[in-house]
């Protein structure tokens, strides 16, 4: 869930998106079957500072 919040705030700021393996079954529960908040490579370093600003908010 904190996954598309987070993705919800990027896209707010004009970052494209997207939540994978978010269907898994037992998704986040084995580093093999983690959820994964993905950007463009051109959005990595301000996608960064985003979230951790919102983490400080938290």
């Amino acid at each position: 869930m904190t996954a598309n919040i987070d993705k919800a705030m990027l896209e707010s700021h004009g970052i494209q998106a997207e939540v994978l393996h978010q269907n898994m079954p037992y998704a986040g529960i084995s580093y093999k079957l983690s959820i994964d908040l993905v950007v463009n490579d051109e959005d990595y370093e301000q996608a960064l500072k985003l979230l951790a600003t919102s983490q400080e908010v938290k």
